[in-house]
């Protein structure tokens, strides 16, 4: 078996794990949360028998039979049991009537994650340019200009970079729609502005980067030769300078993809990011076990597939990681 192969195997091994350690901290914590989803003036409102009843039915009066009941919903277990004819079923939403967990998901998670996607594919774009410009020239004004950008894309929060772009860019200067979702036009202030921080840091990495590799021996050998500066940086610098950057994808993906929700509020789209905060507020466990695991299940493939990619760039790491 190849070390590729075996870094693969161990790493979906341990997925299951990690789901299991999520869904039991979501669990306790969405249980803690004040209140009843039967209970609110929005949303379900069934007469005190009915309610009985249906709080029955999705064992909201037991915490450890709705534990082991939607566990074993989400995992397959049921329908291999042929309790269930779902092969994993998050359950009808406690909240919205007629709706299940699995449709509200399946209808808005293209939503969000085109915003977050967006976000970082901008964000490298940004990102690699202005720390590869920084790093070429160290100490210049470019350097400090650079510098500069990173600092307050580190320091500004996302919201408040997307309330500021929603009144300059939507309101001010009548360049985008204020809100809503249906048209490129719409991705593009939110995705700027969930964009930013994560630029920032990958400026950060990418010019620290470029300035040790350009100083490396191997890049004196490689200029002795007479390669021209351009080759030099494109195929000797970059691919070893962006290194860092490729492990900082993964979790900067997964802070993108979360990132979104506090966008979708600023600007009003219509992804998992609205629906989550709404269950949370009111007690939806069904939404927020479903929107919290599907989430963990993106994020740890995502992380799967940066050390698969990094392992690949550099042989070096799945060596490291057999030893």
């Amino acid at each position: 078996m190849t070390p590729m192969r075996r870094l693969v195997i161990s790493r979906l091994m341990q997925v299951p794990l990690i789901l299991l350690a999520v869904y039991t901290l979501t669990f306790a914590l969405a249980w803690l949360i004040p209140g009843n989803p039967l209970e609110r003036d929005e949303g379900r409102r069934p007469p005190a028998a009915i309610a009985d009843a249906m709080a029955a039915q999705w064992n909201l009066d037991d915490p450890w039979t709705f534990y082991w009941s939607y566990l074993g919903d989400i995992s397959g277990v049921n329908w291999l049991l042929g309790n269930s004819t779902a092969v994993i079923d998050f359950g009808p939403s406690m909240r919205h009537e007629n709706w299940t967990v699995g449709e509200i998901v399946s209808g808005q998670l293209p939503v969000s994650m085109t915003v977050g996607l967006a976000a970082i594919l901008l964000a490298l774009v940004i990102g690699v340019t202005m720390g590869t410009l920084g790093g070429l020239r160290p100490g210049t004004w470019v350097d400090r200009l650079t510098g500069s950008v990173s600092v307050i894309g580190v320091s500004i929060p996302a919201f408040v970079i997307g309330t500021a772009m929603l009144l300059v860019g939507g309101v001010w200067l009548d360049w985008f729609p204020i809100g809503g979702w249906g048209s490129w036009s719409h991705i593009v202030l939110p995705a700027v502005a969930l964009s930013l921080p994560f630029a920032a840091w990958i400026a950060r990495l990418t010019r620290q980067g470029v300035i040790e590799e350009l100083h490396a021996d191997y890049i004196r050998t490689v200029r002795a030769k007479g390669v021209s500066e351009r080759v030099v940086v494109m195929r000797h610098v970059l691919p070893n300078a962006l290194l860092p950057v490729l492990s900082y994808l993964g979790p900067a993906t997964a802070g993108a993809l979360t990132g979104s929700f506090v966008i979708e509020k600023v600007f009003a789209i219509p992804g998992l990011g609205m629906h989550f905060v709404d269950a949370v507020l009111g007690k939806d466990l069904t939404m927020i076990m479903g929107i919290v695991l599907v989430y963990s299940f993106l994020l740890v493939l995502l992380n799967l597939t940066v050390d698969v990619l990094y392992a690949w760039v550099d042989p070096r790491i799945t060596l490291r990681h057999d030893g």
